[in-house]
C-alpha cells in the first residue's frame, strides 16, 4: 500500500530538454567549405601585412579565427572550439590536411586539389606544379 505514490500529490517537476552538445571533428576540420581551408583562404586574401606593433598586428588574425569558430560551431563558444581543434589538432586526418594546405602554399599542390577524400571530396583536382 504505502509504496504506491499519490498521483494527487505535487506536480513532478520537469527539467528542459537540451539537444545534443555541439561537437567538432576531424570531419568538420577537413571539410572544404567550412573547415581548415576556408580559415586558411580567408587569411590569405583577409590578413594585412605586419605594421610593427605586435599587439595590433594580432587583432586581425584574432577576430578572423573567432568569425571561423563561430562560423564553424554556432553553439560553442570560442575557447571551446579552440581547445577541440587543438586536441583533433594531433589526429593523423587534421594533420594530412594541414600538410596538404601547407603544400598549396608554396605550390606543389592546388588549394583545391583534396586528395585526402575529406567531406566535400575531390573537387578541381589538378595538380599544381608537381
Amino acid at each position: 500500500g504505502e509504496d504506491v505514490p499519490d498521483p494527487s500529490a505535487a506536480p513532478r517537476r520537469v527539467g528542459k530538454r537540451r539537444g545534443p552538445t555541439p561537437k567538432v571533428t576531424e570531419a568538420m576540420l577537413a571539410d572544404k567549405d567550412k573547415g581548415l581551408r576556408r580559415l586558411y583562404t580567408t587569411a590569405q586574401r583577409a590578413l594585412p601585412r605586419p605594421s610593427g606593433d605586435p599587439l595590433a598586428d594580432l587583432s586581425a588574425p584574432l577576430r578572423l579565427l573567432e568569425e571561423w569558430a563561430r562560423a564553424l560551431v554556432p553553439a560553442l563558444g570560442f575557447e571551446d572550439v579552440l581547445e577541440r581543434v587543438e586536441k583533433l589538432g594531433g589526429t593523423r586526418r587534421v594533420r594530412e590536411h594541414l600538410v596538404h594546405l601547407r603544400e598549396a602554399e608554396v605550390g606543389l599542390r592546388a588549394v583545391d586539389d583534396d586528395g585526402l577524400g575529406g567531406a566535400g571530396g575531390v573537387e578541381g583536382a589538378e595538380e599544381g606544379g608537381q
